[in-house]
């Protein structure tokens, strides 16, 4: 499972992928070794098959913003 969970932090780091063709996903699946049925429900944004998949009945993905004000001061060090 770690390797699933590497491959989906790696797709929402990268833009290209994020955003990629069906084709292009597939391929990164590939690339990756993602198991074939895992690999088909990822791609059709299945997420009972995912969860199916993986054994797992509680799959969450989540992302934590910075609050506003960790925000403003992380761009004044930057400048």
């Amino acid at each position: 499972m770690s390797d699933v969970i590497e491959f989906l932090e790696r797709v929402g780091q990268d833009a290209s992928l994020r955003h990629a063709s069906r084709a292009t996903l597939a391929e990164a699946l590939q690339a990756a070794r993602i198991d074939p049925r895992l690999s088909e429900a990822l791609i059709r944004g299945d997420q009972a098959e995912v969860q199916a998949v993986l054994g797992s009945s509680n799959v969450c993905c989540m992302v934590f913003a910075p609050a506003p004000e960790l925000e403003e001061e992380a761009q004044q060090k930057a400048a």
